[in-house]
């Protein structure tokens, strides 16, 4: 039991704020000790719902090109 690997994930959650999503990346960025393989968001404007996600650290999954 103890030689199988057991992979956990952080999550983080905003609701009815002002910068969910600003506030949401440094959530998950704060967790990403957890789980440093990928990471992912999604966001909603009311109409739609994001989603972006990718492999990687927090920080280059959501980077700014």
């Amino acid at each position: 039991m103890f030689d199988e690997l057991h992979e956990e994930c952080g999550v983080f959650g905003a609701y009815r704020i002002e910068n969910a999503s600003s506030i949401t990346y440094y959530g998950l960025h704060s967790l990403q000790h957890r789980g440093q393989e990928a990471s992912g968001m999604a966001v909603c404007d009311g109409k739609e719902i994001h989603v972006q996600k990718g492999k990687g650290l927090t920080v280059d999954v959501f980077r700014k090109d």
